[in-house]
């Protein structure tokens, strides 16, 4: 955040750094639920890695039901194959959306008169190491509060 800030200082962009807490993606939960027993979990689970995907687990206790975790993917063809994978065992996998609680950094630029935003180019940053840049619109400034004089002052 650091390096980009100053980056787009040096080009000539208002920047200010505005920090978050707030729900993010972490990617594409496959997952094989709805399992009868603990016994047709095991079972399933065994079938599951037989067929490739060795990374699947029984979810522990604290879960609904019987449910066998397939893996996490940020990569959607990814998980598609291991959707695939899991079809062609004979099971049904399910995909839903993981996310997790994170601090955030936004940096909110203002638009140049002449040349609007700058690219993600511009940033200076190697895209493979940060996380997913996002574009979005700036929250309104909060608005100032006029100061309160205390009484006798």
């Amino acid at each position: 955040v650091d390096a980009a800030e100053a980056r787009l200082q040096r080009l000539g962009f208002a920047v200010r750094v505005r920090e978050s807490h707030e729900s993010v993606r972490t990617g594409d939960w496959v997952r094989v639920e709805d399992l009868a027993t603990p016994e047709d979990a095991a079972n399933a689970l065994a079938q599951l890695q037989a067929a490739g995907i060795a990374d699947a687990y029984l979810l522990g206790e604290e879960e609904v039901g019987n449910v066998i975790s397939l893996g996490v993917f940020t990569d959607a063809a990814r998980a598609r194959e291991v959707s695939a994978v899991a079809r062609a065992a004979g099971f049904e996998p399910r995909t839903v959306e993981r996310e997790r609680e994170a601090d955030v950094f936004w940096l909110d630029i203002d638009r140049q008169a002449s040349a609007g935003l700058p690219s993600t180019e511009q940033l200076g940053v190697d895209a493979a190491q940060v996380p997913p840049l996002e574009l979005r619109r700036c929250p309104a400034p909060a608005e100032a509060t006029p100061a309160t004089v205390a009484p006798g002052a």
